[in-house]
């Protein structure tokens, strides 16, 4: 074996063993990243005393709600956003609110999945092509008008109904034995109009 194919053999397993590393350090940084930003801008509100203060059984049912809904993500592949918009509704959080936490939420758990799939090559690549553009900017839309311009109170209603269909269907698929899945035409409407919702 001549030097400049063991050298190459060699880069090659430095380039994998980086690969694989990135994998950890990049998570790991990201969230280091955010802990600096919030320390850098509450750092003097947070003690132990303001801690402890903030501490009561809203937070344990929160918590409980967040770990339910993960347990029906993980076990069904969907429908985290769903029963945790559900169930916060119920205790009487404001939508905008109960979807900003929602989704703060999904950026780790979803974000955790997807960096699982990447790994594993598990992702249709055409697929997400065709729904990325759609998704975010319905998302942005839905996001604003509920932000700045629908009154919670009046859409709470919608959304609940929108929940009630949402978790009919993922019940429905639970249950199912044989699910033929079908080749779905309209991904970009499909997607702005999930993305919105």
């Amino acid at each position: 074996m001549t030097s400049s194919n063991l050298e190459r053999i060699i880069n090659s397993e430095k380039r994998g063993k980086l690969k694989k590393n990135l994998w950890y350090i990049v998570p790991i940084f990201l969230i280091l990243g955010l802990i600096l930003i919030l320390y850098v801008k509450y750092g003097s509100q947070i003690t132990v005393h303001n801690l402890t203060q903030s501490l009561d059984w809203h937070l344990l049912i929160f918590v409980i709600i967040g770990v339910f809904a993960q347990l029906v993500d993980g076990t069904l592949g969907m429908g985290y956003g769903a029963t945790s918009t559900t169930f916060l509704m119920t205790f009487g959080v404001p939508p905008a609110i109960s979807s900003t936490a929602v989704h703060v939420a999904e950026m780790f758990t979803t974000g955790a999945s997807a960096m699982s799939h990447h790994k594993f090559k598990n992702i249709n690549k055409r697929l997400v092509q065709k729904l990325l553009l759609p998704g975010v900017l319905g998302a942005i839309l839905g996001a604003y008008l509920l932000s700045d311009v629908v009154d919670g109170k009046v859409i709470k209603p919608y959304i609940a109904i929108y929940m009630i269909i949402l978790a009919s269907i993922i019940i429905y698929k639970g249950l199912k034995k044989n699910v033929i899945k079908k080749k779905s035409q309209p991904l970009g409407i499909l997607a702005i109009f999930g993305g919105f919702m």
